[in-house]
């Protein structure tokens, strides 16, 4: 349902999981999830967004956000892997 959404509304979703369960190199820790990643989602991997156990500055975040999302305003982000 997210997904629709984001659509409709010409959103960028950012999908936070470790690049290999991304590009589906490596099955997923949870049973009867899928390998591989949402069409059009990027990866901007966890690990990038935090240093010692924090989230970066908010003008670290909005650059590493912006380059991966490039002309794309709107971002949803999905942080599962998180959890």
């Amino acid at each position: 349902m997210y997904y629709w959404q984001a659509m409709k509304i010409r959103a960028q979703i950012i999908d936070a999981r470790p690049a290999a369960r991304f590009n589906a190199e490596v099955d997923e820790p949870r049973p009867g999830l899928r390998r591989g990643h949402i069409p059009g989602a990027l990866n901007v991997p966890w690990t990038e967004l935090v240093r010692e156990g924090e989230l970066k500055t908010t003008d670290e975040l909005d650059a590493i956000f912006l380059v991966a999302a490039s002309a794309t305003t709107n971002q949803l982000s999905s942080a599962a892997a998180l959890v």
